[in-house]
């Protein structure tokens, strides 16, 4: 994808892989301590918005992330030191995400992201929370999210479709994904089994609508 006025994406056509490998060595090109300092800033509107927009028994699903990824892991700390509950993902290969409840010892998984070792509380532990964190290389104005390949968000989304709603109408938790500012498209490919996250956080914006 290539850089369009104020940062935005301009639409591509590309494949998932070969923007996959783009965004993953901009990321990696990233200066450090800008990365650093982008990470604190997504880090604090999380916490801002689950504080607004939550209640003191929240459930709120994230992940370990990679240390070139958007999302400061210190914000899970600061979650769970709010009260609220706070669930991470192990993989189950060829199933939906199994999650188990933060913070845990945490060890390397197959993929090179840390996951926890605490006790498994299943794959439907998701349905039990008011918001997910989704991970996303970019995200774009309909709401489709470019994931890492695996399909593991693919399939635990797709268990939550059957649940109306957002977070305080219904039981569907609200989908947020943590982005760099420059990780906002116009267009990214999309399949049927996509689905679209409502909420978009970056170190500029905040919070706001992943579908404009």
């Amino acid at each position: 994808m290539q850089d369009g006025p104020g940062g935005q994406r301009r639409p591509s056509t590309e494949p998932k892989a070969v923007l996959r490998a783009e965004l993953g060595r901009a990321r990696r090109a990233t200066d450090p301590r800008q990365r650093a300092a982008d990470r604190a800033a997504v880090g604090r509107h999380v916490l801002a918005w689950v504080a607004e927009r939550t209640g003191p028994d929240a459930v709120v699903c994230g992940y370990l992330p990679l240390p070139t990824e958007p999302l400061d892991p210190a914000a899970l700390d600061r979650l769970a030191g709010t009260g609220v509950t706070v669930l991470v993902p192990r993989v189950r290969p060829d199933a939906p995400l199994d999650w188990c409840r933060y913070p845990c010892p945490t060890a390397a998984g197959p993929f090179g992201i840390r996951e926890p070792l605490g006790p498994a509380l299943g794959t439907d532990a998701v349905r039990t929370a008011d918001a997910v964190l989704v991970p996303a290389l970019a995200v774009d104005r309909s709401g489709t999210r470019l994931g890492r390949g695996g399909g593991h968000y693919d399939r635990t989304l797709a268990g939550l479709a059957g649940l109306a709603g957002l977070a305080g109408t219904g039981r569907r938790p609200v989908l947020l994904s943590p982005v760099f500012d420059g990780e906002l498209a116009d267009h990214l490919p999309a399949e049927p089994h996509d689905v679209p996250v409502d909420l978009v956080v970056t170190p500029l914006g905040g919070v706001r609508p992943a579908r404009r």
